[in-house]
């Protein structure tokens, strides 16, 4: 017996969950497909998409996704924002850190002091 489960949020972010720094381009794979079959991807698996490309240092693609969210209906959350500021930091980007904060103060989110303090180390 056989039987296929409909993907829904949990199932998308348990597996992109699943996906560590060598596997970014799965867990970026698995989030577009959610978003192409309609599935609601929640905070966990856009969280989850942002540590694996951060993990491989692969903050472009990290800030994509970040640009894409408003399109697909994705939502971020603090600790994604945390991430991504982190990201871009490490990558030496220091005006995307920023930027970031930024959004997340327009989108109504509340920063804490570890985006922040990844926001100033990027200066540095």
């Amino acid at each position: 017996l056989h039987v296929a489960a409909a993907p829904n949020a949990k199932t998308c972010g348990a597996a992109i969950s699943c996906c560590d720094r060598r596997q970014w381009p799965l867990a970026l794979s698995l989030l577009s497909g959610a978003v192409q079959r309609r599935v609601a991807a929640d905070t966990i698996a856009v969280g989850a998409a942002t540590t694996a490309c951060e993990a491989a240092s692969a903050w472009r693609q990290a800030l994509h996704l970040c640009k894409m969210m408003p399109r697909t209906h994705l939502q971020g959350d603090a600790v994604c924002y945390n991430v991504l500021v982190s990201s871009s930091g490490k990558a030496s980007v220091w005006e995307q850190s920023l930027g970031l904060l930024s959004r997340m103060s327009s989108e109504q989110m509340e920063q804490d002091v570890i985006g922040q303090s990844a926001a100033v180390d990027a200066c540095k």
